[in-house]
């Protein structure tokens, strides 16, 4: 291969991947959203888990689960609250932690494509819990701020958990 086809590859493989993780990112914005409606429906906090106030799929700003925590914070219900608030960063977290087994096991290293996809899924989810767990650990609103207010625990507990988490997430990517 020369140099231009080199090139020319790189950045054909750059504009993959910004659609890919664009992509990604906005049906995981929908997903996150949903499966916090879908848990406060099941707890019987919403009326139906499609009620989300959706929000702008290219910059991804707008989008609510569209829970009232402050009205189970009210009741009494912040362990409600904190499973609902929780709920879409285990959902990141399973799939990141069964993206990396995929991805180290071996399994994907002559599938060029299945391996782009796994190992991009991982990203973005990797992303989702980076951006959660030790960024907004002392956020006193959002899902950190409701999974501290309902289990009432020192924002330290999350932060020191989450990094220590997203530390061993990175040593495995």
């Amino acid at each position: 291969m020369n140099r231009l086809e080199g090139i020319r590859s790189a950045v054909l493989y750059s504009v993959i991947v910004l659609i890919t993780v664009i992509s990604f990112s906005a049906i995981l914005v929908v997903i996150h959203e949903h499966i916090h409606s879908t848990t406060a429906y099941l707890l019987g906090h919403m009326q139906s888990p499609f009620d989300i106030i959706w929000g702008n799929p290219v910059t991804l700003e707008g989008w609510d689960e569209g829970v009232s925590y402050s009205a189970m914070f009210s009741a009494g219900q912040g362990t409600d609250a904190a499973i609902i608030a929780v709920s879409p960063l285990i959902l990141h977290s399973v799939i990141v932690i069964g993206g990396l087994y995929l991805l180290l096991s071996g399994a994907m290293l002559k599938k060029k494509w299945s391996f782009h996809i796994i190992f991009w899924l991982v990203i973005v989810n990797f992303m989702e819990l980076v951006a959660y767990m030790p960024v907004r650990a002392f956020s006193l609103h959002g899902d950190i701020g409701n999974i501290n207010h309902g289990l009432s625990l020192s924002p330290w507990v999350l932060f020191i958990a989450g990094t220590v988490l997203v530390l061993a997430g990175l040593y495995y990517l």
